[in-house]
């Protein structure tokens, strides 16, 4: 963690090329890069990396699904217009997890690519109808099936979602890989930055987990108990072969190059 006085320093030379009409977007130190981002005129973000060849674009990217990683925890309005410091800082705090993973604990590539992982199998066309009554029951058209975190199948109210809110929609769903269901609350950066939504995600087994976007209803205990068992438990062999091609993550009759590595 960076000492509070180069914190400060590092806020008081933006501050300073923002007096004189001028804008600081990053700066290179012997072996580092800086890089700032200004949100909505209120919140700065300050990042700070080694310096390893990546494009002021790469971190901006990057700063940008933090900030909206901030706003999927704890809504845009109360990020931006508080007023009370200390209560800022303690709800920024609860993003902080969330923004590690982003930026160093996950394999998926949705951060750097700016789209949803996809898991390509040969048995999507058999999951949509499943997924799709699985919604209905549930009395939703935000839907998904992760198969080792990527998406392989979706309701099409989810893939419409904008980039931001599927991304972090489906890091939150393998956030905590030693829950078998969750039920979180959280805002769409871009969908529904005020008003938040329950993100239910439920293991079926173990890699591949249902996600739903869902309002008060229905209860985590009644997806679990009822809705859970009475559709996906006549379809277990095709959620096994699901997951046996996850491994290539594309389905066994797609070639591929012999001269390709990985």
């Amino acid at each position: 963690m960076l000492p509070f006085p180069v914190i400060g320093a590092l806020n008081s030379v933006h501050l300073f090329a923002t007096q004189h009409s001028a804008t600081l977007a990053s700066t290179l130190s012997e072996d580092a890069k800086v890089v700032w981002r200004v949100y909505h005129d209120k919140i700065m973000l300050i990042l700070v990396a080694g310096e390893e060849g990546s494009t002021d674009i790469h971190f901006q990217n990057m700063m940008d699904f933090m900030f909206n990683a901030m706003v999927s925890v704890t809504g845009l309005d109360s990020l931006v217009d508080s007023k009370n410091s200390e209560r800022l800082k303690r709800d920024a705090r609860l993003s902080f997890s969330l923004i590690d993973t982003l930026l160093f604990g996950t394999e998926l590539l949705g951060p750097l690519t700016y789209a949803v992982d996809i898991c390509a199998t040969s048995e999507t066309s058999l999951l949509e109808p499943v997924l799709n009554e699985f919604a209905e029951a549930a009395e939703t058209q935000f839907a998904c099936v992760l198969i080792m975190g990527r998406v392989a199948a979706a309701t099409q109210g989810w893939w419409d979602l904008a980039p931001y809110d599927s991304v972090i929609l489906s890091i939150l769903c393998s956030h905590h890989p030693q829950s078998s269901c969750q039920d979180i609350p959280v805002y769409l950066p871009d969908a529904s930055p005020n008003t938040p939504h329950r993100l239910l995600s439920l293991k079926v087994i173990e890699g591949f987990t249902v996600a739903l976007l869902c309002e008060a209803q229905p209860t985590l205990e009644d997806v679990r108990d009822q809705l859970l068992p009475s559709i996906w438990s006549g379809h277990m062999d095709m959620v096994h072969r699901c997951l046996r091609s996850s491994t290539r993550n594309l389905p066994p009759h797609v070639p591929l190059e012999p001269s390709l590595l990985g």
